[in-house]
């Protein structure tokens, strides 16, 4: 049975010999990966490197930085503009309301809706994760071609 959800592009004929497919080690998804895993190892070391690890954790970036530029977003705007799935929100707010950083509020205007507030701490360290984001980048793209 084919898999009618993979474009046939991507489709591996049964016929064709098994020297011929990639090994899991250079498939695409293995080395997506390990670059994943890579990115979270220099970024745990840069929060603590920083100090900045006493607050934060991987992952809470996009939501920071989606309030630094605006605050008192809606939820579902944080959603869109962070580019991550509701229930990776709902953990993640969780998690940064514990440390200190947000606030959510009931949205006076949207009965069913939330907004959500950078607290004092999590507004004070937006110029050192400004700061460690383009460490961050630099370290990643040390050795790349633009190209």
């Amino acid at each position: 049975m084919v898999d009618s959800s993979v474009p046939k592009d991507f489709r591996v004929p049964a016929t064709t010999p098994l020297e011929a497919l990639p090994q899991p080690a250079e498939s695409v998804s293995f080395l997506v990966g390990r670059v994943y895993y890579n990115y979270v190892v220099v970024l745990t070391a840069l929060l603590a490197e920083s100090g900045l690890d006493a607050y934060l954790a991987p992952g809470m970036g996009p939501v920071l930085f989606v309030l630094f530029d605006e605050d008192g977003l809606q939820l579902k705007e944080v959603i869109k503009r962070a580019g991550i799935a509701a229930s990776t929100l709902s953990g993640m707010v969780r998690r940064m309301t514990a440390a200190g950083l947000v606030r959510r509020v009931d949205d006076e205007a949207d009965g069913r809706g939330a907004r959500l507030f950078l607290t004092d701490l999590g507004r004070s360290l937006e110029p050192r994760c400004r700061a460690l984001s383009t460490r961050l980048e630099a370290v990643l793209c040390e050795g790349l071609a633009p190209q």
